[in-house]
């Protein structure tokens, strides 16, 4: 067995597992609420400008960056999972629509938090503030390619808190440097740790935080018991085993 702390799964080689009888599980929701906090203080610190004027106040400069309110903002969501839930709930006092887009829909959950399920397309064009909530997969890589982001209003937000390799970063970079987006808010990249000479080090509109948004002490006791309970079912045959393949 192969029980894997988190929801993301894409270290795992899920093809050999399966050929040699090894299950693999994951703890799904186990860090929901926490990794949804985190997209949401991207989202706030890319709106209002935090990380650069933070850097600027600490080298001696009294500066204001480009900033901008949330209230009444169109929010989209790609993927509708645990984590893009608890950020819909989260959002919710601000926004002024909340988009979704995903695969699989669930519309009784999504009715009960005032979340509209649209077309990519639609979720596109219409969001202000678009966060990715979507595992990687070869569906799913490079997803927010040059295309996608030229879909989306000039002025939008991207946050990032699932897997570095859904978006294009030179595309994003290209996007953010132009002026061609607002901001962005990324907690996962492409390589990890960050390279030294990443492009994304030089953009003021683009907040970073270094893949952390689950590293609480309160989500690891949660991933933790989820992964032990796993354990557990495993072995006695008793009990939820969040089995992946």
């Amino acid at each position: 067995m192969i029980s894997r702390m988190g929801v993301g799964f894409d270290h795992v080689d899920i093809v050999a597992a399966r050929a040699l009888g090894i299950i693999v599980t994951n703890t799904p929701g186990a860090n929901a609420q926490t990794v949804a906090e985190h997209a949401l203080a991207l989202t706030m610190a890319a709106s209002r400008g935090i990380g650069i004027a933070d850097a600027q106040m600490h080298g001696g400069t009294w500066k204001a960056p480009r900033m901008r309110d949330l209230t009444g903002r169109t929010f989209g969501l790609i993927g509708f999972g645990n984590i893009a839930r608890h950020y819909a709930r989260l959002v919710a006092p601000l926004a002024g629509r909340i988009l979704a887009y995903d695969a699989y829909q669930d519309e009784d959950i999504a009715r009960a938090l005032h979340v509209e399920y649209v077309s990519m397309d639609e979720l596109l064009a219409q969001s202000d503030v678009l966060s990715l909530h979507i595992p990687l997969s070869d569906d799913t890589k490079g997803l927010i390619d040059r295309v996608r982001i030229a879909q989306m209003k000039p002025d939008a937000i991207l946050i990032n808190t699932s897997r570095g390799e859904v978006i294009d970063e030179a595309a994003l970079c290209d996007a953010l440097s132009h002026d061609r987006l607002f901001a962005a808010g990324l907690d996962v990249f492409c390589h990890e740790p960050l390279e030294q000479d990443s492009p994304l080090r030089g953009l003021d509109n683009c907040v970073m935080t270094p893949h952390c948004a689950s590293l609480t002490p309160e989500a690891f006791q949660s991933m933790l018991r989820a992964n032990i309970d796993s354990i557990e079912a495993h072995i006695t045959g008793k009990g939820r085993l969040s089995q992946v393949n």
